[in-house]
């Protein structure tokens, strides 16, 4: 398309100097308007200003550079004015310099002010120097903020350029900018990129919190609105949730250190009740350790376990202060913040990781930070806010007594605590007792612990049940509120406190005496396999049951039928599953224990767990440790978890035969749930043999950390994932994004059942996937009418169900905007009917139920008249327009005429912008019969209507709005008629307006679906819109199935495009880069996993196209008909190299092509690798006598008569790969040993090879370079010695992974190649020994690349020889050298400067010393020292600073290695790829 000249001047006349110049002036208001006063801005002159009006228009250009000192004027002296402004400038500035660094110093004290290590909550003095940087920050530099970056434009340094033809205009300009940049001292590029990157350095990072907060804040009004939202939210919840995992991880290891060896330092902060306490990267860490409390050493008393530490039961505290927060967070929109939280699980214990917060400088106004000294409930804002949230949650208010007996009245628990921040938000933090607890002494089927009204709580899930229900002896009255305090010494002293009291052993009974028995008779009538499957939990906590009473459930189900016995199986599995997981949490703390002083190894850990798995799945049934584990251990800890009646006295004796059968299962569970990783190997061979397999340490992986995160992340992606199923998911990636979609609100459910609006959508997502299911089934080709019209019809109910419920959430929240699901349902309705349309049976489309039918359309405009969007009604009125139901017409008719009649003010025309219904959103249906003329004059005259104010003939703009709409919808049909559009506006108003009209809004023509069968009367408009001059850029044609006439058809047209035209890209499969292959622009092609259409296009592309010399096809499975396409392509080509690799070519489709093929007359590279052809169709490759390279590795069918015939008739033959070629022999090597010229040669895995087969090529090809003969197994030094004999000009040489090598071939060959070899590679050949690497160090002086890993003869000795013979070398493989030491590497570091990859990986004797010593190689790139476990820190550092060219570094399982070096490395080699 034509462009504007952006140097055009057009006049020379003093009028348009002096627009020029008021145009800069005004660009200079706006700009200033733009940024802010202060520290951000600077005086930017205006034309009211002294003298602004009269400076030159490079002044006022360049007003803020001349200020700064950074620019001179071209102009032999500055004007009068800009002298005063420079004066004005410099006394206004040094104002503002003294403002900026008084608001500086007042926003340093607020800061520093915002935490607090003596409050009950809070951070330390510099915790802004932690966080991660969202959004903009609140203060700049100059540089990165503010008027000293505003963007420049060119314009014009003199008036005279006018005058100048248009080229040298530019030349002339060009210039000028380039001794500006002279002048101005222009900084390189380098040096750019490094200011750049300071400057965002110094930006000063934002809290967690307030990055939070401030992603909650965003609206979504538009669906792009909440994309950017919840984008936001899921990113900075991701990048929260990764920080918790790494310092997480580092707390927990070194929980047992000193403080002089801690990473991370404890800090005293708070309570006690939330354990130890760690801050980092703005992060507070709550260790869950069950702390002593009281004064006296003697008599310690722990807060959850009593007389004893307990740490299960202050994991269990920590994740109810989880669960309150997940509950708490729905009230934000009250102005109540809660913190983001998660729980990070490694190792057996727990942290609660959570935002800081701006807390000091606040105040607390609710509850008590001191354990009830002081109690708080000074806001009556607040106090209102909690009563509020109290009602909803079915919780009571009462009374709490402070150290002085003074009662006060609250909502909450006395310890939670309510604090205004220095923001000025409310935040309730401390949420662990938000829930009242569970009366210990009606839970007779229990273990009771004495502290277990702190950890043991009632479910919200069963607070809105009582809310919902009557109490059971006074069926008039309803369940009251329940108390948090009830039952604790925080509400004993109350006066209400009996009466609360009472309430919550009320409710206790009522959850064991009623619910649960309730539970337990709807739980066994499930099918039985549905209980195999079932997760247990969830349904316990969705009937509001916690998950202790499971036993009592299995204790319930009394009848022996299949589905009781499934019932109860299932629930003994989950109990078994969840005592093992907290057994083995119980050993890893206790192995982390007995490393008090030192941090543990995963080795050790990873040998307790394989001990205990295997005591899990009675890998050693007679060992009495596995005995008394399955009679003692399980069933005694499984009772003590969930009451002594959960198991059977029989069970109890033999508890492993009652779940043996289901060992693979738990084993799943258990390790899923402590953070072991378990290959997928060893769990496949487990779950094939069941009981009795035994684990070794190599089928474990790391441990690593387990994280429970707030339900509003899950939330968020799943919204993400929602919007964009919405947006653009059609076909299997829609799918794919429903399916994720449902699966994350599911999620949320899971830890938020109480969520509405989640659960609304996740209804409005399964019924999505039910009628996409419909579909999927209505589109099965060859499918009766009948069945296809059910399918479409249910597919409409669960639609229409979909469009109800988000109409009901609508009506809830009180949302009528584009953002809304009943918007986004309502295009998913569209969009489905469309699908329809395009189906392979689309003549009976009016009969099938769907769009056509007038009940349902009738149905869904409902819905859009309730939304209130224009731009849905458009979209309806587009896919009205384009059916071709005469009863659609009249209700479109009818439609219009009522909105017409609503509407008071109709659209004005000029504030319509190009594009009013944009492509990505307006996705009007196709039609492909002869009447779209008479639907498209219909349509233009509705929507002319509707666009202007009732004109009968539209304006051109209204015409360019519509042809754009047409172009939108998926009907080649309409496109010619939006093409005749333009064609009537090129012929009214000329070609110049047409391509500014269309400037903005080129066409993506797009006509895809899977299974949509294109018509040959749509063929025909396709070929027709390509060849006619229109804003087409991208046709896609994805997915479409059509003949092979209709692939011709379009492929022709693609070869008469019009002069002027920007039709770029063809898309199907691939995108085929039409303009350029017209253009004869290309001179290569490759494209891999192509399908039939693609081929055919760009093969027949190719026929109008001369440049193209090498055609690449890789893995795409060719027949014989799109052989003959390639065929017809490449005739009369002159291509050099053809490549068809992993094709599936067999013998008929090879002689097909090799016809072609021998006509090229220039052919020099084939390859065919992996390919099907056998020794038939092999033969004709003998016929391509220019061929200079030949590859046919993988090619497992031909034999030695194909390498014959190359061989007797391709004497120009260079190169040959056979490598895999497992069938070729001797007698093949005896052939190619014809081939005097040849220079390459692979023969890797040809297996039948023996030491015969080098003498004929060593005696037949002394002309030979490089030979590749790894893994030939039956070679030996008698085939080294014959190349070495015979190629004295060998330069690479790879006989690696050959047994049967001995030192006196290797010596032999270093002897007679000494001057040639550059590369050799003799890696897993174990008869080698020092003595031959050392004769190759001495006289191979120009060796470069050296492989000699997994020699495990190999000393010191011969890698020092290396290092003094060969100084030229760059890559070495040493791994797996388990004799080499330091002093090896130091030596080659010393010698072979030019080094530039190294591995050493498994090289246990390897430390710091050798890898400083690397530091001399300046221009080392790739490093591997895997499994290297005494190299530390200091080596690493070291070696970062001086070898700035590191790009690749391997340091998996290098132990001494801490996360401090990475973040060493990672600074001084940004680019360097390191594998952890």
């Amino acid at each position: 398309m034509l462009m504007e000249d952006p140097y055009e001047v057009g006049t020379s006349s003093d009028e348009e100097t002096e627009r020029q110049r008021q145009d800069v002036i005004r660009k200079k208001q706006k700009e200033k308007a733009e940024v802010k006063s202060g520290a951000y801005g600077a005086f930017v002159p205006e034309g009211n200003d002294v003298g602004g009006a009269n400076l030159t228009v490079e002044e006022l250009e360049h007003y803020e550079d001349i200020v700064a000192g950074n620019y001179k004027p071209l102009t032999a002296a500055p004007s009068a004015d800009l002298e005063i402004l420079l004066r004005k400038s410099k006394a206004e500035g040094g104002e503002a310099e003294a403002k900026t660094k008084e608001a500086e110093e007042q926003k340093e004290k607020a800061e520093d002010s915002m935490y607090s290590s003596t409050n009950a909550y809070g951070g330390i003095d510099d915790a802004d120097n932690y966080g991660s940087a969202y959004g903009a920050p609140e203060e700049a530099t100059k540089r990165s903020y503010g008027a000293y970056s505003v963007p420049r434009s060119v314009i014009e340094q003199r008036v005279e350029l006018g005058r100048l033809s248009k080229q040298e205009r530019e030349s002339r300009i060009r210039y000028e900018k380039w001794s500006l940049s002279r002048v101005k001292g222009d900084i390189s590029l380098f040096e750019r990129t490094q200011r750049t990157a300071e400057a965002k350095n110094e930006v000063k990072m934002k809290s967690w919190n307030q990055a939070f907060l401030e992603a909650q804040d965003l609206p979504e009004n538009t669906p792009d609105q909440v994309l950017k939202k919840y984008r936001l939210l899921s990113k900075l919840s991701t990048d929260f949730i990764e920080i918790a995992k790494v310092y997480g991880r580092t707390v927990i290891s070194e929980y047992f250190l000193g403080k002089e060896y801690q990473t991370v330092e404890t800090i005293k902060i708070g309570g006690v009740a939330g354990g130890t306490k760690y801050i980092v990267r703005g992060i507070l860490f709550k260790l869950a350790v069950d702390p002593a409390v009281g004064s006296d050493p003697k008599r310690k008393h722990f807060v959850y376990g009593g007389k004893t530490r307990n740490y299960e039961y202050a994991a269990k505290a920590a994740g109810h202060e989880l669960k309150g927060a997940i509950n708490m967070h729905k009230y934000y929109n009250k102005g109540i913040c809660v913190p983001m939280q998660a729980l990070v699980d490694f190792h057996g214990y727990r942290l609660v990781a959570m935002p800081l917060l701006p807390l000091k400088g606040g105040k607390l106004i609710y509850g008590s930070k001191d354990t009830g000294k002081t109690i708080r409930h000074d806001d009556p804002r607040f106090n209102e806010f909690m009563k509020e949230i109290a009602a909803d949650l079915h919780l009571a208010g009462h009374g709490v007594c402070d150290q002085t007996g003074r009662q006060h009245f609250i909502y909450a628990a006395g310890d939670i605590e309510g604090h205004i921040g220095t923001d000025g938000r409310y935040y309730l933090i401390d949420l662990a007792r938000s829930f009242p607890p569970e009366s210990l002494w009606d839970t007779h089927h229990l273990h009771k612990p004495s502290q277990a009204v702190f950890f043991r709580m009632l479910r919200p899930e069963f607070l809105q049940w009582l809310k919902k229900n009557h109490r059971p002896n006074k069926p008039e009255e309803s369940f009251p509120p329940l108390s948090c305090d009830a039952l604790t010494n925080w509400g004993q002293s109350a006066d209400d406190s009996k009466e609360h009291n009472d309430r919550v052993r009320e409710a206790t009974n009522v959850l064991i005496n009623k619910v649960v028995p309730e539970f337990a008779a709807t739980f066994v009538q499930r099918p039985p396999h549905q209980l195999r499957e079932i997760r247990v939990s969830e349904e316990l906590h969705r009937h509001g049951i916690n998950v202790r009473h499971m036993g009592l459930v299995r204790f319930m189900i009394r009848d022996t039928d299949e589905s009781s016995l499934a019932a109860q199986q299932a629930l003994l599995i989950s109990m078994v599953g969840r005592t093992l997981k907290n057994l083995l949490r119980r050993e890893m703390r206790v192995e982390h224990d007995a490393h008090k002083n030192a941090q543990p190894s995963d080795h050790d850990s990873r040998a307790m767990v394989v001990d205990f798995l295997n005591l899990v799945t009675r890998a050693h049934p007679q060992d009495d440790t596995t005995e008394e584990f399955w009679s003692e251990t399980v069933p005694f800890g499984l009772m003590k978890r969930f009451g002594q009646m959960a198991l059977s006295q029989n069970e109890q004796e033999n508890l492993f035969s009652a779940i043996k059968e289901d060992v693979a299962r738990i084993v799943k569970y258990v390790v899923s749930t402590t953070g072991v990783q378990v290959h997928a190997t060893a769990m496949r061979t487990l779950e094939a043999t069941g009981a009795g397999f035994e684990f070794v340490s190599v089928d474990l992986g790391a441990l690593t950390v387990r994280i429970k995160h707030m339900s509003v992340i899950d939330y968020a992606t799943a919204k993400v994932l929602s919007q964009e199923a919405y947006q653009g998911g059609v076909g299997i990636a829609g799918d794919r994004l429903l399916s994720l979609a449902r699966r994350q609100f599911n999620r949320t459910l899971q830890s938020d059942p109480l969520n509405d609006v989640c659960a609304s959508e996740a209804n409005i997502t399964r019924l999505r996937i039910v009628s996409r299911k419909y579909e999927n089934r209505a589109s099965q080709p060859q499918i009766e009418p009948q069945r296809k019209a059910r399918y479409f019809k249910l597919s409409d109910e669960k639609l229409f169900a979909a469009c109800a419920v988000a109409a009901r959430s609508a009506e809830e929240t009180g949302g009528l905007v584009d953002s809304d699901d009943l918007a986004n349902m309502i295009r998913a309705v569209l969009t489905t009917w469309q699908g329809r349309k395009r189906g392979p049976q689309a003549d009976l489309f009016p009969s099938c139920g769907g769009a056509s039918h007038v009940s349902c359309v009738k149905r869904l405009i409902k819905f859009v008249e309730s939304t209130r969007n224009r731009l849905l009604t458009l979209e309806l009125c587009a896919f009205l327009a384009t059916c071709r139901d005469p009863s659609l017409a009249a209700v479109l008719e009818h439609f219009v005429k009522e909105l017409t009649a609503k509407e008071k003010k109709d659209i004005e025309t000029q504030g319509i912008p190009p594009m009013e219904v944009k492509q990505t959103k307006a996705k009007a249906s196709k039609s492909g019969n002869a009447q779209s003329s008479q639907i498209q004059d219909e349509l233009v005259i509705r929507l002319s209507d509707k666009l202007t104010k009732g004109e009968r003939s539209p304006t051109a703009r209204t015409l360019v709005v519509v042809s754009n709409l047409l172009a939108a919808t998926e009907s080649p049909a309409l496109w010619v008629e939006a093409v005749n559009i333009c064609h009537r506006l090129m012929k009214t108003y000329g070609k110049d307006a047409f391509y500014r009209w269309y400037r903005g809004s080129p066409w993506n023509l797009i006509r895809s679906e899977a299974n949509g069968l294109l018509s040959d009367y749509e063929s025909k408009c396709i070929s027709s819109v390509i060849r006619s001059l229109s804003p087409l850029r991208i046709l896609d044609l994805r997915g479409l199935k059509m003949k092979d006439e209709h692939v011709e058809e379009i492929a022709e047209a693609c070869a008469s495009l019009p002069e002027g035209t920007s039709f770029a890209e063809l898309r199907s499969t691939h995108t085929l880069p039409v303009v350029r292959l017209r253009a004869n622009d290309l001179d290569a092609i490759q494209f891999k996993q192509m399908v039939k259409h693609d081929v055919a296009w760009l093969f027949a592309l190719l026929r109008c196209n001369k440049s193209v010399q090498k055609v690449l096809l890789a893995h795409t499975d060719l027949d014989s008909a799109e052989c003959r396409a390639i065929c017809k392509g490449i005739a009369n080509h002159s291509i050099r190299h053809f490549e068809l690799r992993g094709c599936d070519i067999d013998d008929d489709e090879l002689l097909v092509l090799g016809e072609a093929l021998r006509q090229l007359g220039r052919l020099e590279v084939l390859r065919l690798p992996n390919n099907m052809f056998t020794d038939k169709g092999g033969v004709i490759l003998g016929q391509f006598k220019t061929m200079t390279e030949c590859d046919l590795s993988g090619c497992k069918g031909i034999t030695d008569q194909t390498i014959g015939v190359i061989a007797r008739e391709c004497k120009r033959l260079r190169a040959m790969n056979l490598a895999r070629c497992s069938r070729v022999t001797d007698e093949g090597a005896r052939s190619i040993a014809a081939i005097a010229n040849l220079e390459e040669l692979t023969l890797t895995e040809c297996m039948a090879l023996t030491d015969k087969a080098m003498e004929h090529i060593s005696a037949g090809c002394p002309r030979l370079r490089t030979l590749k003969a790894s893994s030939c197994t039956n070679l030996g030094s008698g085939a080294l010695m014959a190349i070495a004999k015979g190629c004295k000009s060998i330069e690479t040489l790879d006989l690696s992974y050959l047994h049967n090598m001995r030192d006196a071939a290797v010596v032999y060959l270093s002897e007679q190649c000494a001057s040639s070899l550059r590369t050799l590679v003799l890696g897993h050949c174990p008869g080698l020994t020092d003595k031959s690497i050392a004769q190759v160090g001495q006289s191979c002086r120009q060796l470069q690349h050296l492989d000699i890993s997994v020699c495990s003869k190999i000393t010191d000795e011969s890698i020092n020889e290396i290092a003094k013979g060969c100084h030229e070398l760059k890559e070495l493989n040493l791994a797996v050298c388990e004799k080499v030491t330091d002093a090896a590497i130091c030596a080659v570091a010393q010698h072979c400067a030019d080094l530039e990859a190294l591995n050493v990986s498994c090289c246990d004797k390897i430390t710091d010393e050798a890898i400083v010593a690397l530091t001399k190689c300046a221009g080392l790139q790739r490093l591997n020292i895997y499994s290297c476990k005494q190299v530390t820190d200091t080596g690493i550092k070291e070696l970062s600073t001086k070898c700035k060219r590191l790009r690749h570094l391997d340091l998996f399982w290098c132990e001494g290695i801490k996360e401090e070096a990475i973040e060493t490395i990672m600074k001084n080699n940004p680019e360097c790829k390191i594998h952890r």
